[in-house]
């Protein structure tokens, strides 16, 4: 038993530091105008959404996304304004892989991965 420890520590470390979305959509199922992007954030702001009964609160944050690198579409810049939902910001010192829909004000929705939180852009 002493001689699994570290290797699984070492595991679930590995595991619950990984940032990346497994599964994004493929091109085919974006709608025009989407981004898949991978890069930081830089959290600019938060606006609560808690409605009655929302134990732990929910509230729109807006950020600064700073990309490494885009996978699928393109961007106007390096560095865009998004905006997500949750219950807390992202962390800013952690790499993570998005799928962006432009909104008609500007910026960029970040939305939900699969069976998650967030804005819906299905």
């Amino acid at each position: 038993m002493r001689k699994l420890i570290l290797p699984l520590a070492l595991l679930i470390s590995a595991c619950s530091t990984s940032s990346f979305d497994k599964a994004p959509p493929r091109a085919a199922d974006l709608a025009a105008g989407d981004v898949i992007a991978v890069g930081q954030l830089e959290n600019l702001g938060y606006e609560s959404a808690t409605q009655p009964g929302d134990l732990l609160g929910s509230g729109v944050m807006t950020a600064r996304f700073h990309v490494a690198r885009v996978e699928i579409g393109e961007l106007p810049n390096s560095s865009v304004d998004v905006t997500y939902f949750g219950h807390t910001y992202f962390r800013e010192d952690a790499t993570f892989r998005f799928h962006l829909r432009p909104r008609p004000e500007g910026g960029y929705l970040i939305c939900r991965s699969p069976n998650s939180a967030g804005f819906v852009c299905d």
